[in-house]
Order: structure tokens, then C-alpha cells, then sequence
């Protein structure tokens, strides 16, 4: 969760004790490689960091490995790449899965993810095994509304959930990471891109191969999304917080009380998180003014953010959470929660405490850093521990987790979770 520019914290998995050593020495890389050059053009922050890498005693055998290398490596090395590899690897060396560096490539991806549009086509793909699978596509893109190639009058349009990629532009990508597969697809609005898949065949155990022909366009990722429950109870899913999510919102929340919405069940469950601003711009439609968080840097400089111009939803509210409900997603949950203006319904949160900030370098590169903690509005650090609903409620064991956020399928006889948040909310909604 970013306190300023586009990020979304995650785990990474380890890297092994050899790489965080090598990493440690590496960050040298950026002076090595004409460093009195960048210095003369303000690329290097200042005299006195680098006199305190040259004051490393990794500085002398950087130096030796990168002129050994350069002399008998069996070709040519790319120093190029070796920077791009010292930096990433520094910041590896933190210890801190949240803290990275991107490159052109992921950093442009980044920026696409945090933004909540980007060109392509319009669908949400996910590992199953070694394969790539259709998981949903977004009403109104060329996923969900063009037809395949030769297809018969009557046949649905779009790809559809449980399609498995199996080539992209005619290139196959049986194999290929689901990020480097999400890279061909994505491109200019305008431009076209062929995706070939294999549809299963409903009870023949056999699948047909079809192949269509997209034309990009610009998609926003719905992140907010509404419904309206029997008895006047509106729904709402907010799935991440991108710079988008504020206006989704406020259109859905709109919509919910031109329905006549007399309750909400606000459902963050697997939110990740996201934008500090994002999270402040919803608050701003659910809560009145007051303070949603603060941080703390190592410094001990405290930074406030306060709704300045919220809005008392007029309805009661409660919460969904579960273990995947993080950062920015905990930001506003912990401040419902301490403000007492709903009950926090569902099983313990992530405990994502850290903020970071992302700061764009050049060639296009970025650096995500971790620059403080949040509290909730009463100065609970939650980092590592998570929220305590005010009601635990497991979430059964046999039930898909794929129907959180769809409330055509996660109906109170399947959810506990959402059982007991309809149960609550009816009984504040009686007791108006």
C-alpha cells in the first residue's frame, strides 16, 4: 500500500542467503559504471552517499568481480543488465518483500495495475496448474463481446470462464508465465491481437479450439461493484484500490440509494489494497469527517489523513473481512472499526502495516521503498497482527472462495460470513 504514487504490496518468495549477500555489495553497480558521469548530471543523490558506498568494504571486490568479469567472462557481458541486477538485488537485500525494484518492463505494468485502465482486451486470466485460465471478462470489452472466428449465428460472444489460453499472435504459450501471457495481450487501444483457446465441451470431456480476433480498447478494471439484496440491503465489493476506485464508489453507492438501499454490506474480503488516496477518496463516501490513519517514518514524523469532506452513508453498515483483506484495505476497515460506525464481520486481517512510496528513476525504472508505518485513528499498529473482526466467522472449507464479490452465488445458505452480515445488518435496520 502506497502513501503516494501507484503500488500494491505483496509477498514475494525468499531468495536464497548467497543472493542477499552478493546483493549487499551490488548497489555499487550504480557508481561503478560511470559514476562521475551520472554524478555531473545530478543522477547520483548526493556527495555523501557516495562517499558512503566508497567507504564500504564490499567497494574494492565489487570493483575486482566486475573488472574480472569484463576480461573473462566467455562473451561479452551486458553491464547494462548487471546494473539492472545490482539494483534489484540492493533492494532484495532489505529483507523486506514489500520494497522492489522494477525495471521498464514491470514498471510500466505497474503503473497500468495501479491506474485501474490499460489497453487491451478486457479479461482477468489466473493460473490453474501449469495452465492459463479465463477467470472472468469485463461487461462491455472486446473479451466479453466479440465473437470467435467462423462462428455460427446464436454462438456466445466473448471468451468465457474456464477457457484455457493456448496461444497468443500466433505464438503458443502453453508454459509461458502468466505474466509475460497478460504482457502479449495488453497493447495500444486500436491495434489487434489474436488469442487462441481451448474450450472444455460440457460432458464430453473434450475441448474445441477458437480463436478470436480482438481489436484493443482502452478497459477499466472495475474494482467496485454493487447489488441489491431482498429487504432494501445494498451490497458492495471493492476488490483493490486503484486511482479509479473513488468514482466507481460513488456511482455504485448512488445507485444502491436510488434503489431504495435501507442497509450496506461493505464486502473487502481478499482486498489487497492499494493507494493511501484511493482509500481516503472512498472513505470520503461512507464516513464523516475525522481521521482515517496516520503515519509514522523512521524519523518520527507523523503524517495525517483526514476526510475533510465526508459524508454520513445514513444507513447502517457492516464490514466483511478475512485474511487476504490488507493494507488500504485494513486502512479503512480499521477506521470504521475504531470510529464505531459498523462492526467488522469475518476471520482475523493480513496485517500489512507499512506504507511505501514509489519513486520513479530514470530509463523509465521505478523503486518501490517501504517509508513507514500506519496506525488506525486510535493509534493501533497492526502490522503483523491484523484487525479482530467484531464478529469471527470462518469461512467454510468446501465452498470456492471465487464466489466472494459475486452475490448471485455467495448467498447466506453457502457464506457464514455473509449470513451473519445480513443478520446483523437486519437487526440495526429494525431497530431504526
Amino acid at each position: 500500500m502506497d502513501a503516494q504514487g501507484p503500488g500494491f504490496g505483496g509477498r514475494r518468495p525468499g531468495r536464497p542467503a548467497w543472493v542477499r549477500t552478493v546483493a549487499t555489495v551490488l548497489i555499487t553497480a550504480v557508481v561503478t559504471f560511470g559514476a562521475t558521469t551520472y554524478f555531473e548530471r545530478g543522477q547520483l543523490a548526493s556527495n555523501a552517499t557516495l562517499q558512503a558506498l566508497e567507504a564500504q568494504p564490499s567497494f574494492p571486490r565489487f570493483l575486482q568481480a566486475i573488472a574480472l568479469t569484463r576480461q573473462n567472462y566467455v562473451t561479452k557481458p551486458n553491464l547494462n543488465k548487471m546494473v539492472d541486477g545490482a539494483i534489484s538485488g540492493a533492494i532484495a537485500a532489505l529483507g523486506d518483500p514489500y520494497s522492489q525494484y522494477f525495471d521498464a518492463t514491470s514498471y510500466r505494468a505497474f503503473n497500468q495495475q495501479s491506474s485501474g485502465q490499460y489497453g487491451g482486451i478486457g479479461v482477468e486470466v489466473e493460473n490453474q496448474g501449469t495452465s492459463i485460465v479465463v477467470f472472468r471478462t469485463f461487461a462491455g470489452t472486446p473479451a466479453a463481446d466479440t465473437p470467435y472466428e467462423g462462428a455460427p449465428a446464436g454462438a456466445p460472444r466473448g471468451l468465457q470462464p474456464g477457457d484455457v489460453l493456448v496461444a497468443v499472435g500466433g505464438k503458443s504459450i502453453v508454459g509461458a508465465p502468466l505474466q509475460s501471457a497478460s504482457n502479449l495481450i495488453r497493447g495500444t487501444p486500436g491495434t489487434q491481437v489474436s488469442v487462441t483457446v481451448e474450450r472444455p465441451v460440457t460432458g464430453s470431456g473434450q475441448s474445441q479450439r477458437l480463436t478470436f480476433a480482438f481489436t484493443r480498447a482502452t478497459v477499466i478494471v472495475p474494482t467496485a461493484t454493487e447489488a441489491m439484496l431482498p429487504g432494501g440491503i445494498g451490497y458492495l465489493n471493492i476488490n483493490q484500490f486503484t486511482e479509479t476506485t473513488p468514482d466507481q464508489v460513488k456511482t455504485a453507492l448512488a445507485t444502491l440509494k436510488k434503489d431504495g438501499m435501507k442497509g450496506l454490506v461493505l464486502d473487502l474480503r481478499n482486498n489487497p489494497g492499494g493507494l493511501v488516496d484511493s482509500a481516503l477518496g472512498v472513505a470520503s463516501y461512507l464516513m464523516p469527517n475525522g481521521l482515517l490513519t496516520y503515519l509514522v517514518d523512521r524519523r518520527g514524523h507523523r503524517q495525517n489523513y483526514t476526510i475533510t469532506n465526508g459524508t454520513s452513508l445514513g444507513v447502517p453498515m457492516v464490514v466483511l473481512v478475512n485474511g487476504f483483506t490488507a493494507s488500504a484495505a485494513e486502512i479503512l476497515s480499521g477506521a470504521i472499526q475504531d470510529r464505531g460506525l459498523a462492526p467488522l464481520i469475518g476471520t482475523q486481517t493480513f496485517g500489512k502495516g507499512i506504507v511505501q512510496r514509489i519513486y520513479p528513476m530514470q530509463g523509465n525504472t521505478g523503486l518501490k521503498i517501504t517509508v513507514a508505518h500506519y496506525y488506525t485513528p486510535k493509534g493501533r499498529d497492526i502490522n503483523k497482527k491484523g484487525l479482530t473482526p467484531n464478529y469471527v466467522v470462518p469461512f467454510p472449507k468446501g465452498v470456492s472462495p471465487n464466489i466472494i464479490g459475486d452475490p448471485s452465488q455467495d448467498t447466506g445458505a453457502v457464506d457464514p460470513q455473509m449470513a451473519k452480515a445480513l443478520s446483523v445488518l437486519q437487526s440495526e435496520m429494525g431497530g431504526r
